[in-house]
């Protein structure tokens, strides 16, 4: 392997480990759960003509330029979109690029309505720790944010959702 061909691969390792899941759970700082937080996410959606009201609404969070466990999820989350109408479930998609984010819906073939967040107004307003995240809500307060992927409890937050 030439110099040039070790560096490359360097970066890609280096790549993935910023920017790629993470295996660990993550514990959620109990200010994203508070009434000021749940009251700032509820800008952030009416801002997309979406009204957040007392039947169950799971928003999801990505950017268009997730990992592979982050799109298994995504891919999840809009079969199941689709099977059952028990809860609203709203996407949304950070992107610096409105033409970026429609790209990314149609190569990972997502049916979700999109939302698209060029503003990065979850972000900028630290409305959710990290992303990519889901957030489930119901009767004015956030019942249960995870992040997306490999760091998440997916089964148990399924039966949450269903309660």
């Amino acid at each position: 392997m030439n110099a040039k061909s070790t560096l490359l691969c360097n970066f890609a390792v280096v790549l993935v480990a910023i920017g790629g899941c993470s295996n660990e759970k993550v514990s959620i700082d109990k200010k994203y759960y508070s009434d000021q937080n749940y009251k700032a996410l509820q800008t952030i959606t009416e801002n997309f003509d979406i009204e957040l009201s007392n039947q169950k609404t799971l928003l999801l969070v990505i950017r268009d330029t997730e990992c592979f466990p982050c799109l298994q999820e995504l891919q999840y989350w809009n079969s199941e979109a689709e099977l059952s109408k028990k809860w609203n479930t709203q996407l949304f998609i950070v992107s610096k690029y409105t033409t970026s984010a429609f790209y990314f819906l149609e190569r990972e073939n997502i049916t979700l309505p999109p939302n698209i967040d060029t503003a990065y107004s979850f972000m900028r307003n630290d409305v959710v720790p990290q992303l990519p995240i889901k957030v489930l809500v119901e009767n004015n307060e956030i019942l249960k944010m995870e992040p997306m992927g490999s760091g998440s409890n997916l089964p148990i937050f399924i039966e949450l959702m269903k309660k």
